[in-house]
C-alpha cells in the first residue's frame, strides 16, 4: 500500500482549511498520510496552530473542553483539574518559569534563572504543646546536667504528632560491651526514644541519649559510654513533637513560659532540642533573684528533618534547685 504524498493532497486539504477549523480526512481508500511529511509541510496561522520540523507549536489560547474567550490566555481546562507527574528538578530555560511536583509530595516553582522555590500551602505543617497552671516542679538532680521537660498537652497539630513524656527511676547500671545499660522495672520506653540520664554518681554516665530497648526492665544508652556498675539515678523522656515524612524544611520555633525557682539567686537555661542535639539558636538563660514568678522565652529558625523529635531541656547552672514551669507553650510553624 503506497503512502499518499502531501504534494498529491493539496487539492483535498486546501478546501478544508477555514477561519475556524483545520481537519484532515481520509478521502481515498487505502491511502495514508505520512505524519512526518505532514509535520514538515503544514502551517495554519488562522487557527494559531503550526507544525514545523516535527514540533507542535500552539500560538493562541488552547481550550480543553471549552472554547477560549477573548480574555483567556494559555491553556484553559473546563474540568478544572490538572494532572502532573512527579519529576526531579528540571534544567532551567532563561526567561521561562516552570511549576512541577516532586516525589516528596511538594509543589515547586522554578524561575528562569534556575532558582527553585517551594510553593507552600496555607495550612502548612505546624504543631504545639503547652502547660497551663502547672504545679509540678522539674527536678534538677545535678548542676549542669540537662533534664527533659516531660510535661505538656497539645491542641493544635497539622501533620505533626504530639507524644507525652515519661520518667523513671534507675535501680542499676551495667556494662553492655562498653555501652551503659540501665535497669528500671517496667520502664515503658521504645527503641529510638530520647532520654536524659541524671543523678548517677559517675558524672560521665549522665547526659542525653537515644536508647535501645532490651526488654521491659532494661535499656541501653546508645550515646553514653559505660563507666561504673551498680549506680542509681533517674531518667526523663521529654514530651515532643514528631516531624512526619515529607515535613523536612525550615521552621519558626517559639517558646514562652512563666516559671518560678525553688530558691533565690538561681540560674537556669531552657533550650529547644531535636533528637539528642540542642538548637543553639533557641536557648534562654535567666537568674531568678527570688522565688517569684518570672518569664523565660526564646525563639529562632530551625532546620527540621523527617522523623525529628522536638522537645525541651532545662538545666540548673547554680546547683540542684528545682524549677517549676507554671505556664509554657512551644510552637513550630513551617516557613
Amino acid at each position: 500500500m503506497a503512502d499518499q504524498k502531501i504534494s498529491d493532497l493539496d487539492a483535498v486539504i486546501s478546501p478544508l482549511i477555514s477561519a475556524d477549523d483545520f481537519i484532515i480526512r481520509r478521502t481515498t481508500a487505502n491511502k495514508r498520510v505520512s505524519l512526518e511529511e505532514l509535520a514538515l509541510a503544514i502551517s495554519v496561522s488562522n487557527t494559531g496552530i503550526s507544525l514545523v520540523d516535527g514540533s507542535r507549536v500552539f500560538t493562541g489560547p488552547i481550550g480543553i473542553g471549552v472554547t477560549p474567550t477573548a480574555n483567556m490566555t494559555g491553556v484553559v481546562i473546563e474540568q478544572g483539574g490538572l494532572t502532573l507527574k512527579e519529576i526531579t528538578t528540571p534544567t532551567a530555560d532563561p526567561d521561562y518559569a516552570k511549576v512541577y511536583p516532586k516525589a516528596n509530595n511538594r509543589l515547586f516553582f522554578q524561575d528562569g534563572a534556575g532558582v527553585e522555590h517551594e510553593i507552600v500551602e496555607v495550612d502548612v505543617e505546624h504543631g504545639e504543646f503547652f502547660v497551663k497552671a502547672n504545679a509540678t516542679a522539674t527536678v534538677i538532680t545535678t548542676v549542669n546536667d540537662p533534664v527533659a521537660l516531660e510535661l505538656g498537652a497539645s491542641s493544635h497539630l497539622k501533620d505533626f504528632t504530639f507524644v507525652a513524656g515519661s520518667s523513671g527511676v534507675i535501680t542499676d547500671t551495667a556494662n553492655n560491651s562498653g555501652t551503659l545499660r540501665i535497669t528500671d522495672v517496667a520502664h515503658g520506653l521504645l527503641t529510638g526514644d530520647i532520654v536524659t540520664i541524671n543523678g548517677l554518681a559517675t558524672a560521665s554516665q549522665n547526659g542525653i541519649t537515644a536508647i535501645t530497648r532490651i526488654d521491659d526492665d532494661t535499656f541501653d544508652c546508645d550515646d553514653i559510654t559505660f563507666a561504673t556498675i551498680d549506680e542509681t539515678g533517674t531518667w526523663q523522656m521529654g514530651s515532643y513533637l514528631l516531624a512526619p515524612t515529607g515535613s523536612a524544611a525550615d521552621y519558626r520555633v517559639m517558646f514562652s513560659s512563666s516559671a518560678t525557682s525553688a530558691g533565690a539567686n538561681k540560674t537556669f537555661t531552657i533550650e529547644v532540642m531535636s533528637l539528642i542535639s540542642p538548637h543553639d539558636d533557641a536557648i534562654v538563660e535567666r537568674k531568678f533573684s527570688s522565688t517569684d514568678i518570672g518569664s523565660m522565652s526564646t525563639g529562632g529558625l530551625l532546620t527540621i528533618a523527617d522523623g525529628d523529635r522536638i522537645w525541651v531541656s532545662i538545666t540548673g547552672l547554680t546547683d540542684a534547685t528545682n524549677l517549676t514551669l507554671k505556664h509554657f507553650n512551644l510552637s513550630l510553624n513551617r516557613i
